[in-house]
């Protein structure tokens, strides 16, 4: 795939000018993610890695609002 997180620099870049922390990951088998090993649970594998993002970030965000941003799969 040809998205990532990457693209996302000049924004995260604004946004950490606006006192917010910016963490950007890619999906496995995106952008430059390893490829998946089991195409066929990607979902499944896509949305428990999501869950554990966003506990380890809202942990770190302590009182700090979170603010999730995705781009489509699709």
């Amino acid at each position: 795939m040809t998205e990532h997180s990457g693209r996302y620099d000049a924004s995260a870049a604004w946004w950490s000018t606006h006192d917010a922390v910016v963490h950007a990951y890619d999906h496995r088998g995106h952008g430059h993610s390893d490829a998946l090993s089991a195409p066929r649970e990607a979902v499944s594998v896509w949305a428990g890695d999501l869950r554990r993002v966003v506990e380890r970030v809202a942990k770190d965000a302590g009182d700090l609002p979170l603010l999730l941003w995705g781009h489509s799969l699709g």
